[in-house]
Parts: structure tokens; C-alpha cells; sequence
């Protein structure tokens, strides 16, 4: 159980799902992403030097 915490919350800290982020905004965790949803697609923004930049447009067909 201890090691299904410890496995949850590395994935749960490089990745947010957010429903808005905004481009320059603080943020905490160098080289974390947020996926914000815009109707069908997504815009990714990951966290560098203290701040959320953005970083692509994911697309509805896109796989990772």
C-alpha cells in the first residue's frame, strides 16, 4: 500500500490537469505540466523558473 502512495503521488507531481492556467502565473514544481481543456482540445503549459509558460496546443487526434 505504501509503495502505491508513493507511486501516486510521483504522477500526481508531474502532472496537473488544471481547469485554467495562465501563461506567467506562479507555479511550484519545475518541469510539471498542466493540461487545461478548451473544448475539444488542450493547451499544455509546463512549469519554468518559478512560472507557468506555455508549451503546445494537444489536439483532439494526438496520442502521447
Amino acid at each position: 500500500m505504501k509503495s502505491l502512495l508513493m507511486v501516486m503521488a510521483l504522477v500526481f507531481s508531474t502532472a496537473a490537469f488544471a481547469e485554467y492556467v495562465e501563461q506567467g502565473e506562479a507555479c511550484s514544481s519545475e518541469g510539471q505540466r498542466a493540461y487545461v481543456y478548451n473544448g475539444e482540445d488542450q493547451d499544455v503549459f509546463v512549469c519554468e523558473n518559478g512560472k507557468w509558460n506555455f508549451l503546445y496546443k494537444r489536439m483532439p487526434n494526438e496520442q502521447d
